[in-house]
């Protein structure tokens, strides 16, 4: 089904479904821990949201300081809104409980039950 043909929601399901893990990669050696920055998030959605024709529009919150504002809403709020928003899951490979199955997440069972939602 072509995207243009389908409603916002069966738009956002399907980049849900089709993308891919985040995997902690960039390090702060000062503090020493690893983390995901925005560009990881961006690499993998823009050729999603180009597909099926969808733009984000972000607005900073409300702080007296803009620059602040700014800075906080492009780097740390953004990254995790759109995390949690199309439902990536985050690997730490330095993490000694990571191991890397291979598997979905969820199961196709579960997948039939979310599809069977956004499609009503």
């Amino acid at each position: 089904m072509p995207a243009t043909t389908i409603n916002i929601y069966q738009k956002l399901q399907k980049i849900q479904s089709e993308t891919k893990e985040l995997i902690r990669t960039e390090e702060n050696k000062f503090q020493k821990y690893f983390f995901f920055n925005e560009l990881q998030i961006l690499q993998l959605l823009k050729p999603l949201l180009e597909k099926y024709k969808l733009i984000l529009l972000l607005t900073c919150g409300s702080n007296v300081d803009l620059a602040k504002a700014k800075g906080s809403s492009e780097t740390y709020a953004i990254k995790y809104m759109l995390s949690k928003f199309f439902l990536m899951p985050v690997k730490d490979e330095a993490d000694p409980d990571y191991q890397d199955s291979g598997k979905e997440t969820i199961t196709p069972e579960e997948k039939k039950q979310v599809n069977k939602i956004f499609k009503s």
